[in-house]
């Protein structure tokens, strides 16, 4: 009985360990030291749908190989989900998070954005830049909404590539109402908990 126990404890072991080399750990390596930045979610779904039919047919082949006995699968919507709630994952701050100095800033911003001065501007569009994600969707007219955490930062910062200037630019410290942008080839769009909807 106790051969028995730790044979079956041995194969378990190595289950787990294959689905997590196999199944999660690519993921985490690409999400935070290859991109460094949460994936839109309909790249994500296509992402952790094809690699999860991948990660499937290594796993099992990986295990056969390891254990000499096929296996009948490793629960590949389970994976899959989790797979891709990490590329999704945004490591936004939140307001606890943030410096006192650089959250008074915010606060100013979100209040009324002409009362900064150019210097406290460049400031917060460098801050916001590197806690923001670059939106990497289609071109055209999104519906842009904010339903970010309560206490959470949000935000929308749209640069004119062209004429070097800033089309658009807000933060807000709540949940606030959509918007409508249209998303044109000489912008780039750095955003913090946005959902986008055409």
């Amino acid at each position: 009985m106790n051969e028995e126990f730790f044979n079956n404890l041995l194969t378990n072991s190595i289950s787990l360990i294959i689905v997590l080399l196999v199944y999660t750990a690519p993921v985490l390596i690409y999400r935070f030291a290859i991109n460094k930045k949460p994936l839109p979610k309909k790249k994500a779904v296509i992402i952790a749908l094809i690699y999860g039919v991948i990660g499937t047919a290594l796993a099992a082949l990986l295990y056969y190989f390891l254990n000499g006995s096929p296996v009948a699968g490793f629960g590949l919507l389970f994976w899959g989900y989790i797979n891709y709630s990490i590329l999704i994952q945004n490591d936004k701050k939140t307001r606890k998070d943030i410096p006192s100095d650089m959250l008074a800033l915010y606060e100013k911003l979100s209040t009324d954005s002409m009362s900064l001065d150019n210097d406290e501007m460049k400031t917060v569009i460098s801050d916001f830049k590197e806690k923001a994600s670059v939106f990497d969707g289609e071109y055209g007219k999104y519906n842009v909404s904010f339903p970010g955490k309560r206490n959470g930062l949000n935000g929308l910062l749209i640069v004119d590539e062209e004429k070097k200037k800033i089309f658009y630019f807000s933060v807000f410290m709540e949940t606030k109402p959509s918007i409508y942008i249209d998303y044109k080839e000489n912008m780039t769009m750095y955003y913090l908990d946005c959902e986008f909807n055409k």
